[in-house]
């Protein structure tokens, strides 16, 4: 069977769950060579043993986007490791601490809590877009995912409403 990625190096941030994962997971079976980000050490090992078990050329680094000294680093280990970076996607993102809770109300939402989420989701994805662009190949793609609640409000997920509500 032809690989279609066989030989393109791709980095995949939130790489090790939910939608990053099965993108991941998906690149990596037409060939890719995946290299994954996550905060979370419990899903890196988790997505590391499955990369293992099926004998995938992958790399998976712990890797807290909102730090732009992290993502530069984690950038330039793809580089220096296998010679290039052809594709992103930019899959890690963040609701927030208080969603689905009575703090989800925009009234109760800390500026900790504000702070985290844009850090992470806007902040993040600039820095990885900043250091992805800088070496991507002449060719390469880049994959910006973003939640359906970046493009509706919901209740108790005041973060991203466009609307406001005293419920």
């Amino acid at each position: 069977m032809a690989l279609p990625l066989k030989d393109k190096v791709i980095a995949i941030t939130g790489g090790t769950s939910g939608i990053g994962l099965a993108t991941s997971k998906l690149l990596s079976s037409r060939g890719a060579t995946v290299c994954i980000c996550d905060f979370n050490p419990v899903t890196i090992e988790s997505a590391t043993e499955y990369f293992n078990s099926v004998s995938a050329d992958f790399m998976a680094t712990k890797v807290d986007v909102s730090k732009e000294s992290e993502v530069d680093s984690w950038i330039a280990s793809i580089v220096e490791r296998h010679g290039k970076l052809d594709g992103a996607v930019n899959a890690a993102g963040v609701a927030g601490r208080a969603v689905g809770s009575s703090a989800g109300n925009l009234v109760d939402i800390t500026t900790d809590d504000f702070d985290f989420v844009m850090n992470v989701n806007l902040r993040g994805l600039f820095f990885c877009l900043r250091a992805e662009m800088r070496v991507i190949a002449e060719k390469g793609s880049i994959v910006n995912i973003s939640s359906i609640l970046g493009v509706m409000g919901m209740y108790r997920v005041s973060h991203f409403q466009t609307h406001f509500s005293n419920q």
